[in-house]
């Protein structure tokens, strides 16, 4: 008879285990679905960050509650009605418009702008760690320690900005350039601009064993490509999406040391849902208390080690103020949904859509200040901004205006 429990005993440390009841599995999945109808379907630029926040922390919670940590009606009723106000809110703050002065950068000033980020974030990381040795994916928490430690000891908080916004959100804004580059048939131009968002990704990864930042720019490139497409809809895009986690996860049922569930599925799908779960069973749910430390103490109680335990939406509210804690992360999140289409919405929208992917997985396992200013959701905002004559819906014809023009004039 085929075990849950053996799958999370093969790949993650925790207390305890418990056989779901299969009723309860079809009726969350019967909820989720439910939920999902009140999330927006139109093609957004904050609608990425919606679904995938939904789908991979919240739906994900959900889906593991019952075996994680010891099932309640209670503990269910708690993530069913934050994941629907959650739903609630973030589609209604699709609704909120206004308008901000546009300021747009030409096409010229834009690469210049790119090319100065890219320049920047490379000899920043390149002065203080050189060219590390790339790990392996089997050996990432060994580097990431020794980054965490080189930090700390040489107390250089700004190189830790520098990386995090560099590999969350320069080198994703290069490769979307790449991609838009390569559409044009800009080939030369293009190559170039992959090049940069490899090495910045590589240099960053080698240095602190994220590998987030390592898969950040290939998620990017085939959200692109699906986005681009005339005549999507963005809730079939997701549906998709949630199809291609259930098949690697039939790939690791067949073949359980398999490599792509090991380091995709875990990361991606079941670890945000299950450090939330170890949040509301060590600190509670109907409380205002906080925890000091959180992270610290989540992950000795539950993983025995001296690491810190991912937080996310759910997890990070708790610690800081209880349920009202939940209550202010998914305001934060709603607030950063507004500005960013507002900000973004001359933008083009498989642009925007698929360059915030970083940052909306960011959403699902960090506190919503660190999303916005450790990894670079503010700084993507603000570049696509300015970024209206290089990614702008009519950036087409602001480039063959001057052609046009010129031969008018003869």
């Amino acid at each position: 008879m085929f075990s849950v429990c053996q799958i999370f005993e093969g790949q993650i440390s925790f207390r305890s285990c418990t056989e779901p009841l299969y009723e309860r599995v079809i009726v969350t999945a019967a909820i989720s679905a439910i939920i999902s109808l009140i999330l927006p379907r139109k093609a957004a630029h904050s609608t990425t960050i919606i679904w995938i926040v939904f789908i991979t922390h919240f739906v994900s919670s959900l889906a593991v509650s019952s075996v994680v940590v010891e099932y309640s009606f209670q503990h269910t009723f708690f993530l069913v009605l934050w994941t629907a106000v959650f739903a609630l809110a973030s589609r209604l703050s699709t609704l909120i418009s206004f308008q901000v002065p546009r300021i747009r950068f030409s096409r010229t000033l834009f690469t210049i702008l790119i090319v100065f980020l890219f320049s920047f974030v490379f000899l920043s990381v390149y002065m203080h760690f050189g060219f590390e040795n790339i790990p392996s994916l089997f050996d990432v928490y060994g580097r990431r320690s020794e980054y965490k430690k080189d930090i700390y000891e040489s107390n250089s908080i700004i190189i830790g900005y520098i990386i995090t916004i560099g590999g969350f959100s320069v080198a994703p804004i290069i490769m979307i350039y790449a991609y838009k580059a390569f559409s044009e048939k800009n080939y030369l131009k293009s190559s170039l601009l992959f090049i940069m968002s490899f090495i910045i990704s590589l240099i960053i990864f080698s240095a602190t064993g994220l590998k987030s930042v390592a898969f950040s720019s290939f998620a990017i490139l085939a959200f692109s490509t699906f986005l681009n497409k005339k005549g999507y809809e963005v809730d079939r895009f997701f549906s998709v999406f949630s199809l291609f986690l259930m098949a690697i996860f039939a790939i690791y049922i067949y073949d359980m040391n398999n490599f792509i569930f090991s380091h995709l599925f875990r990361r991606v799908f079941l670890m945000p849902g299950m450090v939330t779960n170890f949040y509301m069973d060590f600190i509670g749910l109907w409380n205002i208390d906080s925890l000091e430390k959180a992270p610290l103490v989540i992950d000795k109680v539950y993983f025995n080690s001296d690491g810190s335990a991912n937080s996310g939406t759910i997890g990070s509210g708790l610690a800081m103020y209880g349920t009202a804690g939940i209550a202010m992360n998914i305001i934060i999140i709603c607030v950063c949904l507004i500005f960013v289409d507002n900000l973004t919405k001359h933008i083009k929208p498989y642009i925007s859509m698929s360059v915030f992917v970083p940052a909306a997985y960011a959403f699902s396992n960090s506190a919503q200040t660190t999303v916005i200013l450790s990894y670079g959701l503010m700084v993507t905002t603000i570049i696509l901004y300015l970024s209206d004559g290089e990614f702008g819906r009519n950036s087409a014809l602001l480039k063959e205006r001057p052609r046009a023009l010129s031969q008018e004039h003869k």
